[in-house]
């Protein structure tokens, strides 16, 4: 689990060996949302939903940005990054995929 000391200290995220990644209000101890990372690349009508399993793998690493709204995702099978956003405007604040980046050899 990964503490945020900047702009949103109350929130901490976590990763998990069934490919999930948990936003945590830190003052409360509540899940606030969960994302679900897939090795599938979205398709021509962007067939990876929010929540959704595709491929699982275990969460290698998740790192929350200090300034407390960005949050980087590895698995530990895959040469993919995954930069996500906290989403505060949303009550509960959740997650948005921003971007994913393909690197090339594997993520350690």
């Amino acid at each position: 689990a990964d503490e945020g000391s900047g702009n949103n200290p109350s929130f901490c995220v976590s990763g998990s060996t069934d490919g999930t990644v948990r936003l945590w209000d830190y003052n409360s101890c509540k899940a606030l949302d969960q994302y679900n990372i897939s090795d599938e690349i979205e398709g021509d009508e962007g067939s990876k939903q929010h929540g959704e399993v595709e491929g699982g793998g275990a969460v290698n690493d998740v790192t929350l940005h200090r300034s407390g709204s960005l949050v980087a995702v590895s698995r530990h099978d895959s040469n993919t990054l995954e930069i996500l956003e906290i989403d505060v405007s949303s009550e509960p604040a959740a997650f948005k995929e921003m971007q994913r980046i393909e690197c090339k050899a594997p993520i350690l």
